[in-house]
């Protein structure tokens, strides 16, 4: 298996119920180890700050969600080693810097990019870059 690169919109579909968790949890039933970018953790928080303030997610659920995530076997790589290509793919294509960062992180180890962001795989469809990605819904 190519090295699996996880974003956090795909991770937090482990742990709560939203579209597509069906998939991402028997995928991560699967997964041994993968690999994140250093804005992984920050993104997970973000995405547990909204749903607390949205009333989706109690703050005890999110405590444990955050703890949960960080004792996950994944491998983080620093923004320093992949901003030349992150701010290669970010120029060229209409996806933000944030995914050009996991996209990027695809790339550089060889990688496949799992999301469930669908503009961004709308961003990169019909690119040579869609090799590196597969989408939730491809599961």
């Amino acid at each position: 298996m190519k090295v699996p690169v996880i974003d956090a919109c795909f991770a937090i579909k482990w742990f709560l119920p939203e579209d597509g968790s069906d998939n991402a949890r028997r995928f991560f039933s699967e997964l041994d180890n993968f690999v994140v970018p250093d804005l992984f953790l920050i993104e997970i928080d973000n995405i547990l700050s909204k749903k607390v303030r949205k009333g989706e997610l109690d703050i005890p659920g999110a405590e444990e969600i955050f703890s949960i995530i960080r004792n996950l076997p994944f491998i983080v790589i620093p923004y320093k080693k992949l901003s030349k290509e992150v701010l290669f793919i970010s120029t060229r294509f209409p996806i933000t810097q944030y995914d050009a960062c996991y996209l990027a992180l695809a790339v550089e180890y060889q990688g496949i990019f799992y999301t469930a962001d669908k503009r961004f795989l709308n961003g990169v469809a019909n690119t040579a870059y869609s090799e590196y990605v597969v989408g939730i819904d491809e599961l």
